[in-house]
């Protein structure tokens, strides 16, 4: 069994432009909803089917509790579990692979991920010009990977050089590299097996890579969405300014997900024709972006809200066990219920994983480094906020902020709009979650945690957007 994760993937995109993906899926859920707004307590309730506020990984601790197999959906039967993953807050450093036999981190400037670590070793290095070639140089031959090492040198160069020209990056962000690692792994895995794999280019910053169908933006080869303030959008009154980047941003990242629907829907065969036993195959999001639209509050990115455009993700599944003809199911699932099904699909059943009622919640927001998080602004920005599903609307309820009823509409996937719906607010801490949410989030202040990471990690974080 194959877990396929694209990171930062909204259903809508997803419907619009992965057309191989859908046509070879048999069963689709077209209403998935994410645990959480980003990576962290998303990957963390993948696996766990709990809530953050459970399992407790969110803004005021990023990293995951180091925790066994047993306790998730991988401790149900003697599976194999390996993963290939390029997102970097879902890498060793962060506690992910305690769960898996062999778990593989794909930094991006590390194309062949057993050789050496470019941008540490720029990091630790400080020499210049010629001499650091040399130096690198010698390193590398050092090393227990001296080729990989080299390749990993010249190719980290060429991008820095490419980015100074007019001429596109030639190579992609990791998804070539997570499909071979992914490959590597089922050759060495003993069968039955659990394949984890997280694919970063529908994360932002967005900008043409060579790949991409040019059909699909109108982005020049210099643009990136990284050229303006995500932060500077989403507290503006008027989008004006923006709107050029924003409409390239939309188009980049639809042009990401036709590349990666490619990119998948082509390996796929390969994965299945390569096992003994039959391999069953599933494809959904951690959570979804925010594009500037006005279903998402003319937002960017994944910070502050629990929009749709963040939690509507897709999720599909390819060669389920004991399955006839091609199924969509229209009811609400959760990403709280993949364990389930992943335990399901393990054990040779394909388990009913619909509710009458849905739940996600985000502790906070990331947002220390953009506000004072004690101002007014602050505390608005690094809210917790709770959103429950039920009787065909959505409410949410946030601490720093008044409680709301959203309307959605089946038809428009990533779409809400406010309504005039008294409700009890605080019916959902008594009723659907375990603590209420302002003390829940008054602990998880108290016991903020952070990791202990490398420069480089550092570096990839804040070229994603986190810090």
């Amino acid at each position: 069994m194959a877990l396929l994760c694209l990171d930062s993937v909204r259903e809508d995109f997803f419907r619009e432009y992965a057309p191989r993906l859908q046509r070879r899926a048999d069963v689709v859920y077209t209403q998935c909803r994410a645990v959480s707004g980003w990576s962290v307590p998303s990957h963390a309730s993948m696996f766990t089917g709990e809530l953050p506020s459970v399992h407790g990984i969110h803004v005021h601790t990023r990293y995951s509790t180091p925790r066994s197999a047993e306790d998730t959906s991988l401790g149900d039967r003697d599976l194999h579990p390996f993963g290939v993953c390029e997102n970097t807050y879902a890498i060793s450093a962060f506690g992910c692979d305690e769960l898996f036999n062999a778990y593989t981190d794909i930094p991006p400037n590390r194309r062949f991920p057993k050789g050496m670590d470019v941008a540490q070793f720029g990091k630790d290095n400080d020499e210049v010009g010629v001499h650091k070639h040399a130096a690198f140089a010698r390193e590398a031959a050092a090393h227990d990977h001296p080729i990989a090492s080299l390749a990993n040198g010249v190719f980290d160069r060429l991008d820095e050089w490419l980015a100074e020209s007019s001429i596109p990056k030639l190579f992609d962000d990791g998804a070539n590299i997570v499909l071979r690692g992914l490959k590597k792994g089922v050759d060495r895995a003993e069968e039955p097996f659990f394949a984890f794999a997280n694919f970063m280019n529908a994360h932002s910053p967005y900008y043409h890579l060579y790949s991409y169908d040019r059909a699909l933006h109108s982005a020049s080869s210099a643009w990136s969405s990284s050229g303006y303030s995500t932060h500077g959008v989403n507290v503006a009154d008027d989008l004006g300014p923006y709107e050029a980047d924003l409409r390239k941003t939309r188009e980049l990242y639809g042009a990401s997900i036709d590349y990666l629907d490619g990119k998948i829907d082509a390996f796929i065969p390969e994965l299945l024709a390569e096992t003994n036993e039959e391999t069953t195959v599933v494809v959904t999001a951690d959570h979804g972006e925010n594009l500037g639209l006005e279903s998402d509050g003319k937002m960017v990115g994944h910070r502050g809200l629990m929009s749709e455009g963040l939690l509507h993700i897709p999720l599909m599944i390819v060669n389920p066990p004991e399955f006839g003809s091609s199924s969509t199911i229209e009811e609400f699932v959760s990403h709280l219920s993949l364990p389930t099904l992943l335990v399901g699909l393990a054990k040779g059943i394909l388990p009913d994983i619909t509710a009458d009622h849905v739940r996600a919640e985000r502790v906070g927001s990331l947002m220390a480094d953009i506000v004072d998080p004690d101002s007014e602004e602050g505390r608005y920005w690094n809210r917790m906020i709770r959103v429950l599903y039920k009787d065909g609307l959505k409410r949410e309820w946030a601490t720093a902020a008044a409680p709301q009823t959203l309307e959605l509409d089946s038809e428009r996937a990533n779409w809400q709009s406010p309504v005039d719906h008294a409700f009890d607010s605080t019916a959902p801490d008594t009723k659907y979650f375990t603590v209420p949410i302002t003390e829940y989030k008054r602990r998880a202040e108290t016991k903020h945690k952070s990791a202990d990471v490398d420069a480089t990690t550092r570096d990839r974080l804040e070229e994603l957007g986190y810090l």
